[in-house]
């Protein structure tokens, strides 16, 4: 015999009190070499953008497996590489953030023979992150 699951009444107060409590940016304000205060809202994005696109996806144990940017896989690749996966790449390091709504790409440059130039606009809860510039090495 299948279970049969009648819904109640009961059960269906209990699913419309649920709410959803977003967690503050609140966060340490990081210059690069030291901690200077804290710092909340669109720069303390700004500042998780930067985290996270400067961290090496896998190459640290003690971040998570979604944590990071795989730059390492463009070295030695052709420019026309960087520019099929680029986008995909920045939404999934990205987008790991629930304050992060969108990733566009504005402009994709070869730089050199080496390094490309990638600008892009972020888009999260706080408001637009205009103009960030990515440089990566391939």
């Amino acid at each position: 015999m299948i279970p049969q699951i009648q819904a109640s009444n009961q059960t269906n107060s209990i699913i419309r009190n649920i709410t959803i409590k977003t967690q503050s940016s609140l966060t340490y304000r990081d210059n690069g070499n030291n901690i200077i205060g804290k710092t909340d809202g669109l720069d303390a994005i700004t500042q998780t953008v930067w985290h996270i696109l400067g961290t090496e996806r896998y190459a640290h144990p003690i971040y998570p497996e979604w944590y990071g940017f795989e730059a390492e896989k463009y070295k030695g690749q052709p420019f026309s590489y960087l520019e099929a996966q680029i986008e995909n790449d920045l939404r999934s390091a990205l987008l790991q953030d629930d304050r992060i709504y969108d990733i566009i790409i504005s402009e994709i440059t070869q730089l050199s023979i080496d390094s490309a130039s990638v600008k892009f606009n972020v888009y999260s809860q706080e408001g637009i992150i205009e103009g960030m510039e990515l440089e990566i090495n391939v």
